[in-house]
């Protein structure tokens, strides 16, 4: 029994190495909290023994032969998170791409797996014993990789950063307070050649956002200041463009046009929106918001590529299936990788968006009485385009995104967007407030011949009701702070 227990420790190794890879290579995107150590390790007890049974039971089978079924079926999985993972970083996942698309790849991708699987056959009718021996000692040379993730997930939260900020200083609050509210709801990789008909206008399968369109300002020249998220919400909140950026573990620095840490750079809408006497809040996933602009925020939660971010329960308590979740949202999302991957990155963005409303509507909740200037930053429909505006799964092509299923993803953004602005109606905000409609980047990982930085924005303005379309250039990083001057 203690070499199945040992079998069963070694495996799990096996299977978490994206996770610990990730903690220990990119902290600032995992915003590892120790909550999320707690979860790590008790996930890892539980299916180490798990897994030890497993390999117990699989011995008590009196035929080798028989033995061999379920021991490559336990084996299986681990080992294809550890190569998945390990094909990412050795940067060939556009070889994985070429399998999936191409007739020649994919044709010798299943002629090299049937061979594979037929000398396997013959081998394991002719030795299933050594192939048994086999299968229970393989693990066991992987145990360094046990003892790696024990590390990762212990020590990646000695230098948490902060991911909630709830009133984190005293207000200034001028003499003369603004008089309306201003609410910038982004929606990562919406694109508006799929927004927009062919005449210009919000499409007619997103009634929420064409009726807004219709009483709002049309911007049908905006551009982003870059197009990655990173660096285009970035340059948004600095109120800037062509800051470059450079991650170097948990730390953020701009290095154009010159090399500083992030962290305290006094100029940015927040601090702006603050100055001005607004109650100023911020949630969203992928950015450190928290860590980085805390104390300009009176409210903000931040969210991460790690499955506990999400709000189907309290923070405070662990949770035994989200380091599960998380493994298989760090495989490739090609090859036979996607069926593993892509499930589990739906129901990551479904939990965010969900999360993130929930906050948005907190913000407004703390302080009815006060003007808010909230940023809420949205997952979708950011890929893999894997639920319709009703979240249900769509069973599509796993591994190469196509332009139907990401529209549906849209319909989604569209009712999101329409329950956000039935909120604020409800609440009596929405006639006095700036809303704003944008995104961070267009689509990228489908072709549509525009520019990557073209996004679309609409904005409505304090009692507008009246549509118009703006054909002018505009940058949506002078965007916000002229509308605060309002």
């Amino acid at each position: 029994m203690l070499s199945d227990i040992w079998s069963g420790f070694a495996l799990c190794g096996v299977f978490f190495y994206p996770l610990s890879c990730a903690i220990k290579d990119e902290p600032f995107f995992m915003q590892w909290q120790r909550i999320h150590s707690i979860d790590a390790l008790l996930t890892y007890g539980w299916l180490s023994l798990c897994c030890a049974l497993l390999f117990w039971l699989i011995r008590r089978i009196p035929n080798p032969a028989v033995q061999i079924i379920p021991l490559a079926l336990l084996l299986t999985v681990p080992f294809l998170s550890f190569l998945g993972y390990l094909l990412r970083q050795v940067g060939i996942k556009a070889w994985l791409t070429q399998v999936h698309t191409q007739p020649f790849f994919q044709n010798s991708f299943f002629v090299l797996a049937g061979l594979c699987t037929v000398v396997f056959c013959r081998y394991a009718r002719r030795r299933p014993q050594r192939l048994v021996y086999l299968g229970y000692r393989i693990p066991k040379i992987f145990t360094p990789l046990a003892f790696v993730w024990l590390y990762a997930a212990v020590s990646g939260s000695f230098d948490a950063p902060a991911i909630w900020a709830d009133s984190p200083g005293t207000r200034v609050i001028p003499s003369e307070k603004p008089r309306n509210h201003v609410f910038i709801l982004l929606f990562d990789e919406l694109d508006r050649n799929f927004l927009f008909d062919k005449q210009g206008n919000v499409a007619v399968r997103f009634p929420h956002i064409r009726k807004f369109a219709a009483a709002g300002s049309v911007y049908r020249a905006a551009s982003s200041p870059a197009d990655n998220t990173l660096e285009s919400i970035y340059n948004f909140i600095r109120e800037q463009r062509g800051i470059k950026l450079h991650i170097e573990k948990s730390a953020l620095f701009e290095t154009a046009p010159k090399t500083a840490w992030v962290t305290g750079m006094e100029k940015n809408i927040f601090a702006d929106a603050r100055r001005l006497g607004y109650r100023v809040s911020a949630m969203g996933w992928y950015l450190p918001y928290c860590e980085i602009w805390g104390k300009h925020l009176d409210y903000c939660r931040s969210f991460s590529a790690y499955n506990l971010s999400a709000s189907r329960r309290q923070s405070t308590l662990p949770d035994l299936y989200d380091p599960i979740l998380t493994v298989f949202n760090l495989w490739p999302n090609q090859s036979i990788f996607g069926y593993f991957k892509n499930p589990a990155s739906g129901i990551l963005h479904q939990e965010l968006l969900s999360a993130i409303g929930v906050r948005f509507r907190k913000a407004v909740l703390l302080a009815p009485r006060d003007n808010h200037f909230i940023f809420a930053h949205f997952g979708i429909p950011h890929a893999p385009f894997v639920f319709d505006a009703e979240d249900t799964a769509l069973f599509g092509d796993h591994f190469q995104p196509d332009a139907n299923s990401y529209l549906k993803q849209v319909e989604r953004v569209d009712v999101e967007f329409g329950h956000l602005l039935a909120f604020l109606a409800e609440n009596g905000m929405y006639e006095n407030a700036t809303i704003v409609l944008m995104s961070d980047h267009a689509l990228r990982c489908i072709d549509t011949g525009g520019i990557k930085t073209d996004v679309p924005v609409i904005v409505k303005l304090p009692h507008q009701a009246q549509g118009r379309q703006v054909a002018a250039t505009t940058f949506t990083e002078k965007l916000a702070p002229a509308l605060l001057i309002r």
